[in-house]
């Protein structure tokens, strides 16, 4: 029944687009139409037809185009001027006169067609130009194998030898090839030769060791042989057993190996024989801690062995161990015996030393007539004395203290006539010195400037009964003068080392006051009889030129100053500067 319905359906032309409405009144009239009695069946039917109808369509249209695709790609193979870089623009007008462009439906699809084309020529074209890219790399890998063998080789040097060459020049292969791909070449093959030389030098630092570890062996191979002949025992020196092998090609050998040398590997084995021996040894102690026998100086190697000997434990003892145990033992004993002799030796000093002492401070003290037999009376009762047992070690120490007593005695002489001596020495010069400074007491010394003060102090004198202004001092008493005069007396009555004291310290009391303007140092003493400007401090001359200016208006009101007190302001002296150092002198 949905056969037939499909078969009516097909028959009335009714196609997947058609509306279930509009493919009803196609065939509603139709008697297959009743085939499927139920409406819905007929509608489920239809919408069958329709998908069935769809997928064989779309089945008929893939076939189509799969066999145009390959008529249009076998059409466009014989077309030899189409090429991966040829655009549908440039190959249109090419094609479009052959069945196959005109069998397509639209442009789009035979643009489509086209570019399909395309994609594969550039995929083809690709693969041909890496596999001859690929084989123009394995040829110049051949070609830098046979050129290039130094590892340490520079790509400069590489590049200028690749482009010389007449092989790479005339291979049309190489053309292919850029200066990334000669780089890259390079460096690949640059790897592979210090790869080469690394295993190189790996494999003969291999060989190298190989044959120092079998030098080794030979050697340690002589040292057990040496030792099994009995040459090398616990305690063999170097010296003693080189003689043995100095002419053995397998000492020579291992001279210059880097490693353990022959004289480490000789204390190896010494060492392992001294531990064994250590142990015997020790085994050896035990027997004689057993049998309470204690070693001494005086016993020989018989005694011990007749002692050890007889024991087991002692039993794979050999002679030559025997007698060197004995002989280790033996120097212990001996280094013990010295010690404590050194021991007793070093309290016999101190002993001495405390009877010494004792004696020294023996009351009353030790003179130096005093004998041995007197002061040995006085201090046998004291613990110094017994300490030392020896009498010839007691009468040392005594003889210590007077030899001692008797230094001391020399040295204070030697000191007290030193002292006379210096007494002496120092007397005469300070008689000397007295001597000196009374001749320059009685004859002091000439004053060159005492003229020039007198003069100084009557031209002071004369000006001070001159009527004067300004900051001229008032005049002087003339108990001033006479105090100045006591003063010149006193000062010639004294020596020339106090009047000298004397004026080092008035030179430092002018020295501080003029410190106090460093501008009025060495200028004239200011007695207000003449107005230069540079004879004033600053705050005087102000002083003076404000008077000078408030007068010159008063002045014109007062009379005139009279013919005598102009004349005598005119006759001024001049003014007075410091001259020597106790007086003044005139200003010239």
């Amino acid at each position: 029944a949905e056969d037939a319905f499909f078969k009516l359906l097909k028959r009335n032309n009714v196609t997947p687009d058609t509306a279930w409405e509009d493919a009803l009144r196609l065939v509603i009239k139709d008697k297959e139409y009743r085939a499927l009695k139920d409406p819905k069946e007929r509608r489920q039917a239809f919408e069958k037809y329709c998908l069935e109808v769809r997928a064989q369509e779309k089945g008929k249209e893939k076939e189509r185009r799969e066999r145009l695709r390959e008529e249009f790609r076998q059409m466009l193979k014989t077309h030899d001027e189409i090429k991966q870089y040829t655009r549908w623009k440039t190959a249109r007008p090419m094609i479009e006169r052959e069945a196959v462009f005109k069998q397509a439906d639209d442009e789009d699809e035979r643009r489509s067609l086209f570019e399909e084309y395309i994609v594969e020529l550039k995929r083809r074209h690709a693969e041909e130009e890496r596999e001859k890219h690929t084989l123009a790399m394995q040829e110049l890998h051949g070609l830098l194998q046979a050129m290039i063998v130094d590892a340490d080789t520079k790509w400069s040097e590489a590049q200028e030898a690749i482009t010389k060459n007449e092989r790479f020049a005339s291979n049309d292969l190489f053309r292919s090839l850029n200066t990334v791909d000669l780089l890259s070449a390079f460096d690949s093959h640059m790897r592979d030769l210090d790869r080469a030389r690394h295993e190189a030098k790996q494999k003969d630092r291999r060989l190298h060791t190989r044959r120092e570890r079998k030098i080794r062996e030979a050697y340690r191979a002589m040292l057990a042989q040496h030792l099994n002949e009995g040459h090398i025992k616990a305690g063999t020196k170097w010296k003693d057993f080189h003689p043995l092998i100095k002419d053995d090609e397998r000492y020579h050998a291992l001279l210059g190996n880097p490693g353990s040398g022959a004289l480490d590997m000789f204390w190896d084995v010494v060492e392992d024989e001294e531990r064994k021996l250590r142990t015997k040894r020790n085994t050896a102690l035990d027997v004689l801690e057993e049998q309470r026998w204690e070693m001494k100086t005086s016993h020989t190697l018989q005694d011990f062995v007749a002692i050890v000997g007889n024991d087991p434990r002692m039993s794979n003892v050999s002679s030559d161990e025997m007698q060197l145990i004995f002989e280790r033992l033996m120097e212990k004993v001996i280094r013990r015996a010295e010690d404590d002799k050194a021991h007793a030796e070093r309290a016999q000093r101190k002993a001495v030393d405390a009877l010494r002492s004792a004696i020294k401070h023996l009351e009353p003290p030790v003179r130096l007539g005093d004998t041995w037999e007197e002061v040995r009376v006085r201090i046998e009762r004291e613990p110094e004395f017994a300490d030392v047992e020896d009498e010839e070690a007691r009468k040392s120490a005594f003889e210590k203290h007077m030899k001692r007593l008797k230094e001391k005695e020399e040295d204070i002489e030697r000191e007290r006539a030193r002292r006379a001596e210096r007494d002496a020495r120092n007397g005469s010069r300070r008689e000397r010195d007295d001597r000196d400074r009374r001749h320059r007491t009685r004859t002091p010394e000439i004053d060159a400037y005492e003229a020039d003060r007198r003069r100084a102090q009557e031209a002071r004198e004369r000006s001070y009964r001159k009527a004067s202004f300004g900051l001229t001092p008032p005049p002087r008493d003339r108990r001033d003068d006479r105090a100045y005069d006591d003063r010149r007396r006193l000062d010639r009555a004294e020596s020339i080392y106090d009047r000298e004291r004397r004026e080092r310290e008035m030179e430092r009391e002018r020295n501080y006051v003029s410190r106090a303007d460093p501008r009025d140092k060495g200028r004239t003493l200011d007695y207000g009889d003449e107005d230069a400007v540079g004879s004033r401090p600053g705050s005087v001359r102000k002083r003076r030129e404000s008077e000078n200016s408030n007068s010159t208006a008063r002045d014109k009101k007062r009379p005139k100053r009279d013919a005598e007190a102009e004349h005598l302001l005119k006759e001024e002296p001049p003014a007075l500067q410091s001259g020597s150092e106790e007086g003044e002198i005139e200003e010239v």
